[in-house]
């Protein structure tokens, strides 16, 4: 025996029927102090500001590295049908 119920609610009717407590006021203010602290941090993660830190003498270090790793590799095996 198979049997499916299909119910059509929001998630605020769902949790008021479920008897869950509404939590709005507390997702808000959490929502809003993480999107401050990201604007009041956000300098900190900035590309700008780490640049200065990189010397070109250590950018030129990494130039074989980066060579060798773009270069095309071949496989070792052959990948034929069999």
């Amino acid at each position: 025996m198979k049997l499916n119920i299909t119910v059509d609610c929001s998630p605020e009717e769902a949790r008021a029927f479920l008897g869950l407590p509404d939590v709005t006021p507390i997702n808000d203010t959490l929502v809003n102090a993480v999107k401050q602290r990201i604007e009041q941090n956000v300098e900190l993660v900035s590309p700008r500001r780490h640049r200065r830190y990189v010397r070109q003498e250590e950018l030129g270090q990494c130039q074989p590295i980066w060579a060798n790793a773009m270069r095309p590799k071949r496989l070792s095996h052959s990948c034929s049908p069999t």
